[in-house]
């Protein structure tokens, strides 16, 4: 699984300014941080294919029966 970890640098407005292992920076909004997550806090963003893989499933088997002949 992909894994990334960035520490939240400051906040500005409704977004956290994160400075990501590349030491280049991102924004993200504050609305997509855990409960908590503060100035300094440490935190890593990681691809779960599997849990993709049984959402694609889920939603195929949905599509399916919605649009059955």
């Amino acid at each position: 699984m992909n894994k990334t970890t960035f520490t939240i640098d400051r906040f500005e407005g409704e977004f956290a300014v994160c400075e990501l292992e590349n030491m280049t920076f991102a924004n993200l909004p504050k609305e997509f941080l855990p409960e908590g997550a503060v100035e300094g806090s440490t935190l890593s963003l990681e691809l779960d294919a599997d849990l993709e893989q049984t959402d694609r499933t889920r939603i195929k088997g949905k599509m399916d029966q919605l649009f059955q002949d």
